[in-house]
């Protein structure tokens, strides 16, 4: 996808030329998890990709979750390149959190979800989101 025509309104699973696939209006996500990790790392992770350039890199929200997860069950994973069969954690940190839990979504094979609480010290996948509106930027680098 060109960034130089600024009309183009992109569709669900248009890449950037950086390869973040486009979810919905002020949500695109990274092509591949980020690994499993604590929240605190992920957290971490966040801050250092905004310290980068990319600055509104993030982790997603649980209603950005629930769109993935709605993507996957109507059109696939080849749409936004998730694999919750054979991934290493299906259960994706959300950035919602206290001072003990955090938000995280499991995605079933089954095309069964549900959002959950767990403990920061867990480890969940991370998969980073970017609010970038519906037009790809050219800051959004992966590291």
């Amino acid at each position: 996808m060109s960034n130089e025509n600024n009309n183009h309104h992109p569709k669900v699973g248009d890449r950037s030329e950086e390869g973040w696939i486009y979810v919905k209006p002020s949500l695109w996500i990274a092509p591949e998890d980020e690994g499993v990790m604590s929240y605190s790392d992920a957290q971490a992770l966040v801050k250092e990709r905004q310290e980068k350039g990319n600055i509104t890199a993030r982790l997603m929200e649980r209603e950005d979750l629930e769109k993935i997860f709605n993507i996957l069950v109507k059109e696939g994973k080849d749409k936004v390149n998730f694999n919750t069969k054979t991934g290493p954690c299906s259960d994706y940190w959300g950035a919602g959190h206290d001072d003990v839990y955090a938000d995280f979504k499991r995605f079933s094979g089954d095309g069964t979800s549900n959002n959950k609480f767990c403990s920061q010290d867990g480890r969940c996948s991370v998969r980073l989101g970017n609010s970038s509106g519906s037009t790809q930027p050219t800051t959004m680098k992966l590291s």
